[in-house]
């Protein structure tokens, strides 16, 4: 989680840009981000944060916090193990179609 990237677009729910600089990923770092985006691009807000809450990374970062507290941050060793543990499988019922 990027705390930066988060606040900056809190509130919003549909991107239509975020600032940056893409020119600093290689070609397969692009067909990665662009893969990314082919598959969950299609997600409502809600739906997305749903996927988001029931991952590890999430609900380790937020066990034991209370309503209204923030949770820990979630390192990013942790999310690059959790999600090579999926092994290239989307996360379960992440199916734009049998989300609505």
């Amino acid at each position: 989680m990027s705390p930066d990237l988060h606040a900056s677009h809190r509130g919003t729910f549909k991107l239509a840009e975020v600032s940056g600089n893409p020119g600093i990923f290689d070609e397969d770092e692009n067909e990665s981000i662009d893969s990314v985006i082919r598959y969950y691009g299609g997600f409502l807000a809600f739906e997305l944060s749903g996927i988001v809450r029931n991952e590890d990374p999430w609900k380790s970062a937020w066990s034991g916090t209370e309503p209204g507290q923030q949770g820990r941050l979630i390192e990013v060793d942790r999310m690059q193990s959790y999600y090579v543990e999926l092994d290239g499988e989307p996360v379960e019922a992440a199916d734009p179609a049998e989300s609505v």
